[in-house]
């Protein structure tokens, strides 16, 4: 039998005790959970598919489609970023991380970071939050008694800081639009004919005037922009009548390239029906586009 002795203090020794530590081994090493969290980000690293790289008049170089560019930027968060730009001095940026969120009434997670000098990148979770800012165009950030001038613009993967943007915020209207034409999807797809959507105004999604719908699409200045918009209604049946036909007449016009007979007549008979088909249920209609800006354009740069 083992008997342990320890020996107690004094009863008016008020030493705390000591916790005795095993110097046996004085070597510090990671434990198995440790080594095995660096094993899975090791691993996932080896696991990503690494782009080739060519060798063009002697320059590496890395090529990237469109496609990935865009996925990059949904995974780095800043296909929702808008640009703070200061132009005549700013406070630093610790305590802009402060302020911006209250002053510019962001409800959602916003991450905010510094480009350059006089721009700022923030990047929202919220798409509510983004239209939002975005839409104010200028500002004003108070801080210490003063008031720091800002402008917003849309990041965009060309930014040059020493160039200005060319893509706005702009509402555009369509006057005497069918109220059956009010819903998300038919009017998201007519403004698209203009430039992305982004945001339908409060009357509009309330349904409170019928008779002009209102949507905010990110627009670029230098483009040419189309002042009515067509668009066609069918039915099923007579889409799918019409691919009949359609086929009908890719067959019959096929066999008949090099005769002249019965059969050259029934395609003449089959063109003329397809086309009277198609002026029948056919509903072209215009969409008139009203186009202005709550932004004042080429009014100077900051």
């Amino acid at each position: 039998m083992v008997v342990l002795v320890v020996s107690q203090p004094p009863a008016g020794d008020k030493t705390p005790p000591q916790h005795i530590q095993n110097t046996t081994d004085s070597t510090h090493k990671p434990t198995y959970v440790a080594q095995l969290q660096v094993n899975s980000s090791t691993r996932l690293i080896f696991k990503i598919e690494l782009k080739p790289i060519k060798f063009i008049h002697g320059e590496p170089t890395i090529e990237f489609t469109m496609d990935e560019v865009n996925e990059f930027s949904i995974e780095e968060g800043i296909n929702q970023a808008v640009i703070l730009k200061f132009s005549y001095g700013k406070p630093n940026l610790h305590e802009l991380r402060k302020v911006i969120p209250k002053q510019l009434d962001i409800k959602g997670h916003c991450n905010i970071g510094q480009l350059e000098f006089c721009h700022l990148l923030i990047r929202f979770d919220l798409n509510e939050d983004f239209v939002q800012v975005l839409s104010g165009n200028s500002g004003y950030i108070k801080f210490n008694g003063e008031e720091f001038l800002f402008r917003t613009f849309l990041w965009t993967i060309w930014f040059d800081p020493k160039e200005e943007t060319s893509k706005t915020l702009t509402w555009i209207s369509f006057p005497h639009l069918p109220p059956n034409l009010f819903a998300k999807k038919s009017l998201l797809s007519i403004a698209s004919a203009v430039r992305k959507p982004v945001a339908l105004d409060k009357a509009t999604q309330e349904r409170t005037r019928p008779s002009t719908a209102r949507v905010k699409v990110i627009l670029y200045l230098l483009d040419k922009h189309p002042e009515k918009i067509s668009y066609s209604s069918w039915t099923k049946i007579q889409a799918k009548l019409l691919s009949i036909i359609k086929g009908l007449f890719m067959i019959i016009s096929q066999g008949i390239v090099f005769t002249v007979n019965d059969k050259g007549m029934m395609k003449i008979v089959v063109v003329c029906f397809s086309a009277r088909l198609v002026l029948k249920i056919r509903m072209m209609q215009r969409i008139k586009v009203h186009m202005w800006s709550n932004i004042k354009v080429m009014q100077g740069r900051l």
